[in-house]
């Protein structure tokens, strides 16, 4: 294993574990059906193919299925979970501006002594 590149190392749900798979179908060998014969050979030839192709159309639509069903399950929680972070951001916007707004009240009111003490001194030189 140290000799493959990184990419091709067959690790748990890793591009090397679906190369290795790739390349265990090449290997693998054909059924060996030339015992029956050249007629009966290719004949149960083409159905193990026809078998082969109907199990993997069986398999991509059970695949196609329960994506189908995961893709809706998590825009639904995906939607839940936007609409209650929408309010929690509205709820936070909100207290922001009441602090925001009292904030700018007591500068307000603090430049406005600042502003008449300063006037004060002034006057008194």
């Amino acid at each position: 294993m140290d000799q493959l590149p990184n990419h091709k190392v067959p690790r748990l749900s890793s591009p090397g574990e679906k190369y290795r798979d790739i390349q265990l179908i090449y290997q693998l060998p054909k059924q060996d059906l030339s015992r029956y014969g050249p007629e009966r050979g290719a004949l149960y030839g083409g159905i193990v193919l026809r078998v082969l192709d109907t199990a993997l159309g069986i398999v991509s639509r059970v695949l196609d299925t329960v994506l189908g069903i995961v893709s809706r399950v998590l825009d639904t929680v995906l939607g839940i979970g936007l609409r209650v972070l929408d309010t929690v951001l509205g709820i936070v916007l909100r207290v922001l501006d009441t602090v925001l707004g009292i904030v700018l009240r007591v500068l307000g009111t603090v430049l406005g002594i600042v502003l008449r003490v300063l006037d004060t001194v002034g006057a008194l030189f």
